[in-house]
This record gives C-alpha cells, structure tokens and sequence, in this order.
C-alpha cells in the first residue's frame, strides 16, 4: 500500500525550504535499463533450461524478483529525491535505505551539463550534471527535469542570464 505523505526530511537547518521534486516518470528509466539487463541474462540463460532446468528456474527466479525490487526502489528514490536553489548554493537531498543530505556552495562550482539520451529527448526530460571543485562528491546529478528547466537551473547556478554578460 502506498503512503499518501511525504518522506520525512532529515533534521536540518533548512526544515522551511521547500524541495524540487523530480519527474515521477524518471522511475521507468531506471525500471527498463534493470528490465533490459534481465532480459539479457534470462537470454543467456537458455541453455541451462535445457541442460540443468533447476538451475535456471533459480536463475529465473531471481531476475523476477531483481526487476521487483527495481520497481519498487525507484519509485521510491524518486520520493525521496528533491533540491532546492538557495541564494548561495544547492542543497540536494536523497536517499533510500541511507539518507543523504548534501549542500554545495555556488563558488564550489566548476561546470555543468545537461544531458539527454535518446528516450529522455522523446520525453521533453533532461539530467543536469553539476561538477564541482574537490576530491569527495565532485558530481551532483539531478534526473528527471524538463529541457527549460534544466536549462535555468543550470544558468542560475553559473549565476548568468540572458542578455547580462558575466562579470569579469
């Protein structure tokens, strides 16, 4: 049974701010590249249908439960996922099992990406990639945003606009 309420956020100083909350439709991503991978196994499997069905009835067996577990940890990863633009940083929060919170200075910022595969551009959907200076989480990724808004995210965070040059 689903819980109507929101995953409990870790107690910090930012409890007021209200997280961004990911595409609900970037758990099917994840779900079908767990999916495909079972399929590859199931396929490669084959011959132990023949030659040791029990074996591959174990096999099977777990891929079904895997792509299980897949679905229902993605969905809720995508609950528990959310960011939010302060005035001087991001702070991102996420986590299943291990929660995580995580804040990063807007002058820790080296670059940004935003990237789309083949099924995320048929969806209007985008990751933006945020690398910052340091050796522990130089790479902050946020799924599951629309093309526009990984955009303005991603020009906000640099601090430009269009039509305002940077400062020097």
């Amino acid at each position: 049974m689903n819980n109507p309420l929101p995953p409990q956020r870790m107690n910090s100083s930012l409890d007021a701010v209200e997280l961004e909350r990911t595409d609900p439709r970037t758990r099917y991503f994840s779900f079908a590249y767990t999916a495909l991978t079972c399929l590859i196994a199931a396929a490669a499997c084959i011959k132990l249908l023949f030659t040791k069905p029990i074996l591959a009835g174990c096999i099977y067996t777990l891929l079904i439960l895997l792509c299980v577990w897949s679905w229902r940890y993605w969905a809720k990863w995508v609950r528990t996922f959310g960011f939010a633009l302060l005035d001087d940083g991001l702070w991102v929060e996420s986590g299943v099992y291990w929660r995580k919170a995580r804040f990063t200075p807007r002058a820790r910022i080296q670059h940004t990406e935003v990237n789309q595969g083949p099924i995320d551009r048929r969806m209007n959907l985008a990751r933006l990639s945020i690398h910052t200076a340091g050796v522990h989480g130089e790479h902050i990724h946020i799924p599951g945003l629309t093309l526009e808004h990984a955009h303005a995210l991603r020009d906000e965070l640099l601090n430009r606009a269009v039509g305002r040059p940077i400062a020097p």
